[in-house]
């Protein structure tokens, strides 16, 4: 899978006044599509703040600048808007972008803006979705004639993003006592069989059992189809929705294909619905990890564990640092070569590691909530968590698994 940035929630909180007494009034952000179904426009309803400011979107690039022919709609008029100064405005207004995927390949852990011929569109917040300060309830909805319709949460700026999903989807369909909205590029009628259903019951239900959430909204799905020559399989996870490749071809969509998508569907599943902050190692290599364990919970024996990962990448870059080192390395020194040991070594670890425990009765399912023990500073795994796992399956034998995957230092 593709390295991306996943910070995952699944709840929307309510943001009151500052007098405490009322809830501040919900903005609604529309989406206004056009003739050209690679452009749009973004508006909000603005007239009843007064004055206000815009903020700039959340960005994945550091040189992100501010959408062009921004405007501010007032008794009929319209001109240009900045952001970062007071406005009155009746409308704002701005225009957005879609990549057009025809039959191109596109790896979704990008997050940007797409159309499909398909008839769907996906806008993620990123570099388009501005912000009005101090405001924290809103929403969007897809505007047409009119009429609105598809209206979802936004999230909060220390929240997962925002992937809107519009337009035809592929099925809606029930997982869990949970409404799933499917997209997807390709005709995947086999992967919503009654055996493959039954799959995805079974593997979802482990993952909301194992996080104790759900979803207060629809669940919205792109299943994207690339062709085998796409060597990375990406995916994402956002508020309430969440983005997976799959590999296809003319001859249609292969066992191991179907496998590998289902393990980034619980991979993303795992970081929307598990709340609770991690350091980003544990984060994705937890992720990882019960994404190939739901697999076993659904009864489906993956062809390869995660130590045939972890073995495949040992003469690979860094493959000798351990995943404190790489975890220093992403998020002091944004050296993202050292990212990929997070999927490999780290699901690698927890799995070494739930075998012990389960050669023991035990299992990591119920060691989780020890690893929220640490200080917030620190990217240890806490003393706590190390305490209990080593009591259990000998001090000696988790030694050796933090030597060889936590602590191990670059060969010179």
């Amino acid at each position: 899978m593709n390295k991306g940035l996943f910070l995952i929630s699944c709840f929307l909180c309510t943001l009151l006044q500052s007098t405490g007494s009322k809830a501040e009034p919900r903005l609604r952000y529309q989406l206004e599509l056009s003739e050209d179904p690679a452009k749009a426009h973004l508006s909000i309803q603005t007239k009843q703040l007064g004055a206000f400011q815009l903020s700039a979107a959340r960005s994945m690039k550091s040189d992100a600048a501010p959408p062009t022919e921004l405007l501010c709609l007032w008794q009929g008029k319209a001109s240009k808007a900045t952001l970062d100064t007071d406005l009155i405005c009746d409308e704002v207004r701005w225009p957005v972008h879609f990549i057009e995927l025809k039959q191109q390949d596109y790896d979704v852990s990008q997050q940007q803006n797409l159309y499909s011929e398909q008839g769907w569109w996906l806008l993620t917040e990123w570099d388009d979705l501005l912000r009005i300060k101090g405001a924290g309830v809103a929403e969007i909805c897809l505007k047409q004639q009119d009429q609105l319709s598809d209206c979802k949460s936004i999230a909060a700026e220390n929240q997962p993003p925002l992937f809107y999903l519009v337009g035809k989807t592929l099925s809606s369909v029930k997982i869990a006592n949970q409404r799933f909205d499917i997209y997807s590029n390709i005709d995947v009628g086999a992967l919503l069989s009654p055996t493959q259903l039954k799959l995805q019951q079974a593997q979802f239900d482990y993952l909301m059992q194992l996080a104790a959430a759900k979803s207060s909204q629809a669940i919205s799905l792109l299943w994207l189809g690339v062709s085998p020559a796409q060597r990375n399989l990406g995916g994402a996870a956002g508020l309430n929705s969440y983005l997976a490749n799959f590999h296809y071809d003319a001859s249609g969509i292969s066992a191991k294909s179907q496998q590998r998508l289902w393990w980034i569907s619980g991979h993303e599943l795992f970081h929307m619905l598990y709340t609770k902050p991690l350091p980003l190692w544990q984060s994705e290599s937890l992720a990882h990890y019960f994404g190939y364990k739901s697999l076993l919970k659904a009864g489906v024996q993956p062809e390869q564990t995660p130590l045939y990962y972890a073995e495949r990448a040992a003469s690979g870059p860094n493959a000798t640092a351990g995943l404190y080192l790489a975890q220093q390395k992403v998020t002091e020194q944004q050296d993202y070569s050292y990212y990929a040991l997070f999927y490999d070594k780290g699901a690698a670890f927890w799995y070494e590691l739930d075998q012990l425990l389960q050669q023991q009765g035990k299992s990591l399912d119920q060691y989780l909530p020890l690893l929220h023990q640490q200080q917030p500073e620190s990217d240890q795994l806490p003393a706590g968590f190390i305490d209990s796992v080593s009591h259990l399956v000998g001090k000696r034998k988790f030694e050796q698994l933090q030597q060889r995957y936590l602590t191990a230092a670059p060969s010179s």
